[in-house]
């Protein structure tokens, strides 16, 4: 029995903060492209996505040092709603109503591999998704385990469940946080919907093949709040260090997880977890600190 798990703890290079998921006033965000920029930017965020609904936003290279990915999300119905996000594309897909309408999801995936993009599931909590649905999201690179907008808007935006569904029947999906960011304010009753949700990525370079390719890769991890400092495999045995969080998860789709959590309320830094049975199949670690913000590593895969 061994663990296959893409670690980026143990790649070179450094760790690059980005968005992958963002709108602008070029759809229904409430900011312009350029202010959003500026945004990100002075959060210590070092590559954006702008992705507005269903066009390809190019915001001018010279706005700001933040490397800026093209990409567009794309809404469609096909027994059910979907929003596909499209990043890295060479051009737009700009589908009008009616060729979204009743299309199957393989073929808006196709289509934007074809002018050289990556798909990514957005929201499936928030989309009322099903198993039967995101099964055809065949192809992705993953899914929005947390969209930072959909939770302070709709307490929908934690999206585990669907994840570790398309885990359980054999679906090799990443784990994407996101903001999802529309509205860049505070609100009477909901908090700022931006810069709550990102990821993590280990590469040499922060050009867009390159972090496309070390998402490509596994080489990233998902956060709301907590850091990741380092995933070891040493056999079966997993040992995970973090940020100070309040727990620390091994999930399985299967049974036979851990939890574990510091006594008398005290923070941990530190877990570790021994694979006993192949029939796990998958394992995913997620940490939770004291404000209830979550991190998520990508899954670690058991082979008999």
């Amino acid at each position: 029995m061994n663990i296959q798990f893409q670690n980026p703890f143990s790649q070179k290079g450094n760790w690059y903060k980005g968005n992958l998921h963002a709108h602008t006033t070029m759809s229904d965000g409430k900011k312009s492209p350029g202010d959003i920029v500026a945004m990100y930017q002075d959060g210590g965020y070092d590559f954006l996505a702008v992705t507005d609904h269903n066009k390809r936003t190019v915001v001018d290279s010279h706005t700001g040092k933040m490397l800026l990915i093209p990409g567009e999300e794309i809404d469609i119905s096909y027994n059910g709603c979907y929003h596909l996000v499209a990043v890295n594309t060479r051009e737009a897909l700009s589908l009008p109503p009616e060729a979204r309408r009743n299309v199957h999801p393989k073929d808006i995936i196709a289509a934007v591999k074809a002018k050289g993009g990556d798909v990514i599931l957005a929201h499936p909590y928030w989309s009322n998704e099903t198993l039967e649905m995101t099964r055809l999201c065949e192809g992705v690179l993953g899914v929005e385990v947390y969209n930072h907008v959909c939770h302070v808007d709709a307490a929908n935006g934690h999206s585990m469940a669907h994840w570790d569904d398309m885990l359980r029947i054999g679906m090799r999906m990443f784990g994407f946080a996101s903001d999802d960011s529309h509205h860049y304010v505070v609100r009477d009753m909901h908090p700022l919907d931006t810069q709550g949700g990102w990821i993590m990525v280990k590469t040499e370079q922060c050009t867009a093949d390159a972090i496309m390719a070390a998402i490509r890769a596994g080489n990233f991890y998902a956060s709301s709040g907590p850091d990741f400092k380092s995933v070891v495999i040493d056999g079966t045995t997993v040992t995970v260090e973090t940020s100070p969080v309040r727990s620390i998860a091994f999930r399985t789709p299967q049974w036979g997880g851990a939890r574990f959590e510091g006594n008398d309320g005290k923070l941990i830094t530190r877990a570790v977890f021994t694979v006993k049975s192949a029939d796990l199949r998958c394992l995913r670690v997620e940490c939770t600190d004291e404000q209830g913000r979550m991190a998520w590593v990508n899954p670690l895969w058991i082979v008999a």
